[in-house]
């Protein structure tokens, strides 16, 4: 089985594309017309209609790319998430029931905003909680 960046990487290259099997492109058809609909939404859209062989699609899109582009142009990177190397979401648990809605008034943000934010930098999160803790350990030794 082939993922999604394999598949999108091949269509750049004609050896590549060749052996990857037809049922993952078919498979990942709906993605990989989305990603090329970036830079070319009216081709996409008119190859893209209903009871089209989409293999036959993805194939003509492949001979064209291929054609057309040496390497894999910057337009067709997908982004990516950062991994938890570090087991960041473990030490987030703990701060993150204590500061989160704190966090999320001070920025005016929403929790898809924030969901978002976790999920794709938990290490700068990690940091401004940490940031958070601090100043709150300051403020009770000034008090106290």
């Amino acid at each position: 089985m082939v993922d999604l960046f394999e598949i999108v990487d091949s269509l750049f290259n004609k050896e590549k594309y060749k052996k990857i099997p037809k049922k993952d492109i078919e498979k990942e058809y709906f993605m990989i017309m989305r990603i090329l609909s970036n830079k070319m939404p009216v081709t996409i859209n008119n190859l893209d209609t209903v009871g089209t062989n989409k293999i036959a699609v993805i194939d003509h899109m492949a001979t064209i790319l291929g054609n057309n582009y040496r390497s894999k142009p910057q337009w067709a990177y997908i982004p990516s998430f950062k991994k938890d190397k570090n087991g960041v979401h473990g030490k987030l648990e703990p701060l993150e029931k204590k500061y989160k809605s704190i966090l999320i008034d001070k920025l005016e943000m929403g929790s898809v905003d924030y969901d978002d934010w976790k999920r794709t930098d938990p290490d700068d999160l990690l940091e401004v909680y940490k940031s958070m803790d601090e100043q709150e350990k300051k403020l009770k030794k000034e008090l106290n």
